[in-house]
This record gives C-alpha cells, structure tokens and sequence, in this order.
C-alpha cells in the first residue's frame, strides 16, 4: 500500500442488549481510505435466528447525528429498501423473507466522509400475531484516525484505476530491480565501512602513540561520531532492503503463475497451499486410493496427501474468502473429456454456522448443480447438518454442502457406478456414473 494514502479505520464495537436480541451489525473491512477503499457495506442481519421472534416486519439502519439516531435506511415486510438519506454516495440492499433469511445493507462504492459516523441496526419482529419485539445491536462506530485530504470522487476513481493497473503492470519488475540494486549498493558500501573503519583505527592507533591526551579524546570522539553514522546508515539500509523483500513475499498464488503443476508454496501468512496456474487448490482427486468418507475434523483441517489427493480444510478456505471476493473453479474429466464449472463469487462461513456455502455467477461447459447446495451448511457422517431425513453424508459417502441431498458430490466413492455413492456431476455422470479427474480451486479478484 502506497505510503503517501491517507488511511481510516473502522473500529467495531458491536455487542447484544441482552441474551434474546441476537442482532449484529458487521462491516466488511477494518480499515478504508476515504477516496479509495471500494465496496464498503455495513450489513444488518439476525445473528441467532432461534429466539422468540417467528417473523421479520421491518429492518432499520440508523445514524447518529446531533445527538439523535436518524434513519439512514429502512425496508419494510412486503416493500423496498427506502434510502432515507438523500445525500448518501451510496446504495443499498436487503430482503425480509425468514427470521434467518433477513438482512438490510448499505454500500459505498467509494469511501468518503459519509462513511464516517455512529451507525445502529433496529429489528422490528412479532413473536406472536398481536406482540411486537425489538431488538437493537450496539453502535458500530466509523472513525477518522488522521487527516484526510480530499479528492473529487472522478479525481479519486481514475487514480485508483491508474495506479492498480500501474501495480498490475510493473510492480513485479520494479521490486526485483530495486532489490538487486539495493543489494549491490549495501555490499559496496559495506565493504567502504569496512576500509574506513581500518583506515581510522590505524588513525586511532598512531595518534595515541604520538599525540597528547587532549588529542586523543578529540580522535574518540571523531571515532565514535563516524561509528554512530555508520550504524544509521546500515540501519536504513536494513529496513530499506526488508521492504522490499516484504513486498515480493508470495500474497496469493497469482505470484507463482510460473509452475508447471501443481505445487507446494507457502504465502506471507505462512499459510502453505497447493498452486495451479494461478489458483490455490482447496480439492484434488487425480486417482483412487484415498478414503473421502471422513469426520467432521478431518474435513475442518484438511487430510490427503497434497499435491496429490487432497482436501485442503473447511478453516482455511474460510479464513482465505473471508477477507475479499473469490472465484470458485471446478475441473473434471469424465470419458476422457474435460469439463469445467466456474463460480464468480465463492465462500465459507465460519465453523459457528458449519462452513456454510455461498457462490453465485455460474458460468461452463456443465450443468450448474452447486445452486442447489447454495446456502447449505457441511454435513459429514458424524455431523448430520442437512436437510434431508437421514444424514446425506452416509448416504453419498462423503462430506459435502447437502440439501435433500444433492446433485453433485465430488467427495462420493471413487469410480463407484452404485447410485448416489458416485463421483457425480448430475448433467455429465447421471446418478450411477464418477468422473475420472476433479479439481477445485479458488483464487482472489483483484
């Protein structure tokens, strides 16, 4: 991130009013650049949809402003998002369908100083035809931490463009060539210190033997000022040089297109992954041999044998997609011919609602059967989150994203033909047949 944006931060302190009011108020990103930061939403929803409220009839998002909670956003049972604030460079969406369902939020496409305030989310529900309840979140505060200087929005806009493309473009080149210079630079300049530190401890030497004591101090304290500025600069150096070898640290595995096949890497966050051609493997059947039928901790932190046959883990998928908007691949082969799905938008909840599955913007050469599993929770053999009467796990043997079962089931029995055990992708393998080859893969959007 470029040292001359200004930065803000968006501090969160959001808890229940009591036991029963299961509202919360999330934002997507802890920290936004007013001008720059993109896609900032604030999203009302209904954290424990278990509670005495059996219906939604309105959601609110209020602001405080002079002293008062004004309402910035509101959708109504049966009606439509109402922006209440005209001003707002923002836009705003939401459904009341099921308690657990319901949601409003707000998004600014492009920060600015609107962004900043106290915000509140409100529930209106029935707990009974004739009862009303109310539940309340505590305020999300969005604060400015520095001064800003402001740019028009169109200003704003174009330099990001200009500057992630300029990133996109060179960024790679420009960090191998400052680091190769930099390096040559501190050898040459090492080996400098080096001599002149003789030259002046040969010095040092010769006028203590020669020079009286008044001499000799003033020759220490020229020693030891030298001293003291070589240090400075071989510090600066050192921090110089650890930036920018921070900067080409592996962030995602578009920084290692260059592999041939897949392959072992580990990223900044010491997270190792296996990488495709850009993508991180979260699913590799190539052959037989590995048993899918699994519990739900084998599932929860990843078992196999990577690159090879794997599962990479429900945790790790979650802690990647949590932080921005990734893409889902699935390759297969089925009778020597290959086959892909593609999912423009991918990811997991987190373990509190069992890895719970969201894609969308299906695009392939395949049917789109995942749409039935969006929104379902894992289900394993010891862990039956479906919604089927018996555990869909046992049933297809494998962990996967079940309905009333499913479609498709990637994690099924390999080269099984017996119905619903199978390797199946529904429109290629019907019920009894298996792909020969799968492969899901994941990978951020920039």
């Amino acid at each position: 991130m470029d040292a001359n944006w200004v930065s803000l931060k968006l501090i969160l302190a959001a808890a229940l009013l009591q036991s029963s009011c299961a509202v919360e108020l999330n934002v997507t990103t802890p920290e936004v650049e007013v001008g720059k930061a993109a896609n900032v939403t604030l999203k009302c929803f209904n954290l424990f949809p278990k509670t005495e409220i059996s219906a939604i009839v309105t959601l609110r998002l209020l602001k405080r402003d002079h002293e008062k909670w004004n309402k910035t956003v509101e959708i109504r049972r049966g009606g439509k998002v109402e922006i209440k604030q005209k001003s707002l460079n923002a836009f705003a969406e939401g459904s009341i369908e099921t308690v657990a369902d319901s949601f409003l939020q707000l998004t600014w496409p492009v920060s600015t100083n609107d962004t900043i305030g106290q915000y509140r989310c409100d529930v209106v529900g029935l707990s009974s035809p004739d009862d009303f309840v109310l539940q309340k979140s505590l305020p999300v505060v969005v604060t400015r931490k520095t001064h800003i200087t402001l740019h028009s929005l169109s200003e704003t806009v174009e330099e990001n463009r200009q500057v992630c493309l300029q990133q996109l473009r060179s960024l790679r080149e420009d960090v191998l060539n400052t680091t190769t210079t930099l390096e040559a630079s501190f050898q040459k300049l090492e080996a400098s210190f080096q001599n002149t530190l003789k030259s002046l401890v040969k010095v040092l030497n010769f006028n203590t033997e020669k020079k009286k004591k008044e001499d000799l101090k003033q020759t220490q304290d020229i020693l030891h000022n030298v001293t003291v500025n070589m240090a400075t600069l071989q510090d600066g150096f050192q921090h110089r040089l650890s930036n920018v070898k921070e900067q080409l640290q592996r962030h995602s595995c578009a920084d290692v297109r260059y592999l041939s096949r897949p392959s072992y890497v580990r990223l900044y966050n010491d997270m190792d992954v296996v990488c495709d051609k850009g993508w991180i493997v979260i699913q590799r059947r190539p052959v037989g041999g590995l048993d899918f039928r699994r519990k739900w901790e084998d599932y929860r932190n990843g078992f196999g044998y990577p690159p090879d046959n794997f599962w990479f883990g429900l945790e790790k998928v979650h802690r990647l997609t949590r932080l921005g908007r990734y893409q889902l691949r699935i390759d297969m082969t089925y009778k020597n011919k290959d086959y892909f799905a593609m999912y423009d938008s991918f990811s997991l909840s987190e373990g509190e609602n069992n890895y719970k599955l969201h894609v969308s913007g299906f695009s392939g050469n395949v049917g789109d059967h995942l749409a039935y599993n969006n929104g379902q929770e894992f289900t394993t053999p010891d862990r039956d989150n479906d919604q089927h009467r018996h555990n869909c796990a046992t049933l297809h043997s494998g962990g996967w994203w079940y309905n009333r079962c499913t479609w498709a089931n990637l994690n099924g029995e390999w080269a099984s033909t017996e119905a619903a055990k199978n390797l199946e992708w529904y429109s290629l393998t019907g019920s009894r047949g298996s792909v020969s080859f799968s492969m899901m893969k994941i990978r951020p959007l920039c």
